[in-house]
């Protein structure tokens, strides 16, 4: 997922002083005791432990963390009226949905490239927010079949992905107008990321921003809008262009990636489909 490990160049080497480490422990601090209330509250002292070993030890929560989230699962599943699921959504947890990822934050452990652990026709919507680039092609296939399978007749899956052709596009597009503006750019900060340092001829930036969609974020395969159709269909679902928080789109009011993670929302594909008829 898109990450910003640029723009911190105002606090880089300077030295805090003692009472800003108090500040910062004191902050550290707070932190932890609210996540532990959080996750002792939502799901009990124990997962709310186990969870926060997930979070020290991936490869030992990637064993057991099916195992420490089952009861809340199962909770979920006997509760009462619309079912949403947030696949892949890490610790992007909200009342309406099931978060379900690998990650210790989720509301419950699902690899979202294996078998999902819910029946068929279930289910009455889903959202795919920047997680199908994080799987190789077939994954991504088997990830959408999935989908299709566990949504109800009427269901929505709303699917939002990095869009290869807006980065390739970067190429051709106007230099920047100043350095204050290239200094807040997404470009530019994607850019310089990969590259190791601010200071590169615009020309590179450019070029180092479309590097960065295959090699940084953990992403395996990369979508135009036709090669992401075509998949659509070979999982048997029909389809429909969307944007970023459309009205007419029933699950776009869940978009929240860009605010996330501080990008434009137009680097992203987005689109509703539903299972044929």
């Amino acid at each position: 997922m898109m990450t910003d490990g640029v723009g911190q160049e105002d606090t880089v080497g300077k030295a805090p002083t003692r009472f800003q480490q108090m500040g910062n422990k004191d902050s550290r601090l707070s932190v932890i005791v609210h996540k532990w209330r959080h996750y002792s509250r939502r799901y009990g002292r124990l997962s709310a432990i186990l969870r926060y070993i997930g979070r020290c030890y991936p490869r030992v929560w990637s064993l057991f963390g099916g195992i420490a989230t089952t009861s809340y699962l199962k909770w979920w599943k006997r509760q009462p009226g619309t079912k949403l699921l947030n696949l892949g959504g890490g610790g992007n947890l909200n009342e309406e949905w099931l978060t379900a990822d690998v990650d210790p934050r989720a509301d419950v452990f699902v690899d979202c490239g294996e078998t999902l652990p819910f029946a068929n026709g279930t289910v009455d919507g889903i959202m795919l927010e920047e997680v199908i680039e994080h799987l190789d092609y077939l994954r991504g296939l088997k990830l959408l079949k999935e989908c299709n399978r566990i949504l109800k007749g009427n269901g929505i899956l709303r699917v939002s992905t990095p869009d290869v052709m807006w980065f390739a596009e970067l190429q051709i597009r106007p230099m920047l107008s100043n350095a204050q503006e290239a200094k807040e750019d997404f470009v530019y900060r994607e850019g310089c990321r990969l590259l190791g340092t601010n200071d590169a001829p615009d020309e590179l930036i450019r070029a180092a921003a479309l590097n960065s969609i295959f090699f940084f974020h953990g992403h395996r395969f990369v979508y135009t809008s036709q090669s992401l159709e075509k998949l659509f269909c070979l999982a048997g679902f029909e389809f429909r262009r969307s944007t970023y928080r459309e009205a007419n789109s029933k699950l776009a009011r869940l978009d929240t990636h860009p605010e996330r993670f501080r990008h434009p929302p137009e680097i992203s594909l987005y689109y509703d489909a539903w299972k044929k008829a």
